[in-house]
């Protein structure tokens, strides 16, 4: 982007500007490595609930098939308290992919490339503002 930088008639002007530059820039690199940092936590978490929903979802499917044959009885009480634990093992895993699932995962890379957007913005603006100091 081009700046209006003619406007700048005095070096304070060109330093005042950097420094706000600077300043900003390293709050955005501090985001940059926040959002990094749980891109990772991201990364396990989602690795996890990826592997442990198909285990999930195949042991319900066991438990209905074995609770189908089954008379009525202890046997089958019990198999049906341990199908509700799983299914309610399965609900609360996929409450945690909305937070740490492929989803959240794409929306934590869109921010982090919107941060990497910001500071190659920045780097254009403090080498036009340096330009403009050296011309003056």
């Amino acid at each position: 982007m081009e700046y209006s930088l003619l406007l700048l008639t005095t070096v304070a002007d060109c330093d005042a500007l950097l420094t706000s530059a600077g300043l900003q820039k390293q709050e955005i690199e501090i985001k940059k490595y926040q959002q990094d940092k749980k891109r990772l936590g991201i990364t396990n978490n989602t690795l996890n609930i990826e592997t442990e929903r198909p285990a999930l979802e195949a042991e319900i499917a066991a438990y209905e098939t074995v609770i189908a044959n089954l008379p009525e009885g202890d046997a089958k009480k019990s198999m049906e308290s341990k199908l509700k634990k799983t299914q309610h093992k399965l609900f609360l895993l996929n409450e945690k992919s909305e937070s740490y699932g492929s989803v959240a995962m794409n929306s934590l890379e869109f921010q982090i490339t919107c941060i990497e957007n910001d500071l190659v913005a920045i780097d254009d603006f403090i080498a036009q503002i340096q330009g403009r100091k050296a011309a003056l």
